[in-house]
């Protein structure tokens, strides 16, 4: 692969990567409890090192992060609008397994099982939370009662690497390969509270702009690249 299209193709495959993220983090700047992501890449020269020998390009891959940062705290005084006060997240079982949230709008159906926003069961002890009704309080431990029975603890898990869980949707997260911590220490939960998105549109819309205009630059290059390429062909042809 000529040396020009290889590196160029390099930055482009770690500017569309960063377009990817920023869009997806400005259509969930009203998910409650979403965490921003972040396009990594390894430095230039590392990745250019790989590039220029042999022309692959596979090492331009980009590494999506999650900004375990908290977001705002809303007030809505429904006994079971969930936050947490640190760095911990909601056990949920989903069809595709176990998942992590920080979304804590959660319902009860008319069985009483109490469910996520998306219809996926909140889990306590393993296994699903099913309430006699809606009028439960929730403890800063996470334990739901009914008046002064103590009916079950909610699962509160907590990861040593929060930025590396994967993004799936929906506010939630996959743990990408790591275990839960055995000890959850400092989270503590907030009832009659949600979590807002930590994104920052006016953030977000300034990093497009910047990618938009290093896409611009890239084109550039390229056309200048074909232009000297198709002057040295014509030239050549005159002999």
């Amino acid at each position: 692969m000529d040396s020009v299209f290889a590196v160029t193709r390099v930055g482009l495959l770690a500017d569309f990567a960063r377009l990817a993220t920023q869009s997806l983090n400005l259509s969930n700047v009203d998910t409650v409890g979403y965490k921003r992501q972040l396009a990594v890449t390894s430095s230039f020269d590392a990745r250019l090192d790989n590039v220029l020998p042999s022309g692959d390009t596979s090492m331009a891959a980009t590494t999506t992060l999650t900004d375990p940062r908290a977001g705002a705290l809303k007030q809505t005084g429904r006994p079971l609008d969930l936050s947490l006060d640190g760095d911990g997240f909601f056990g949920v079982r989903t069809a595709s397994g176990i998942r992590y949230t920080r979304r804590g709008d959660f319902a009860v159906e008319a069985s009483g099982r109490l469910v996520t926003a998306a219809g996926d069961a909140v889990l306590a002890g393993g296994g699903d939370v099913v309430l006699p009704g809606t009028a439960v309080t929730v403890d800063r431990d996470g334990k739901i009662f009914d008046g002064d029975r103590q009916l079950t603890q909610l699962d509160i898990v907590q990861f040593a690497d929060p930025g590396r869980l994967q993004y799936v949707g929906g506010g939630l997260f996959d743990a990408a390969g790591q275990a839960p911590l055995a000890t959850v220490t400092a989270t503590r939960v907030r009832s009659g509270a949600l979590e807002a998105s930590n994104v920052q549109p006016a953030h977000e819309m300034i990093g497009l702009l910047e990618v938009s205009r290093e896409v611009q630059l890239t084109r550039s290059v390229l056309t200048a690249r074909d232009e000297m390429l198709d002057s040295a062909a014509n030239t050549l042809a005159q002999f």
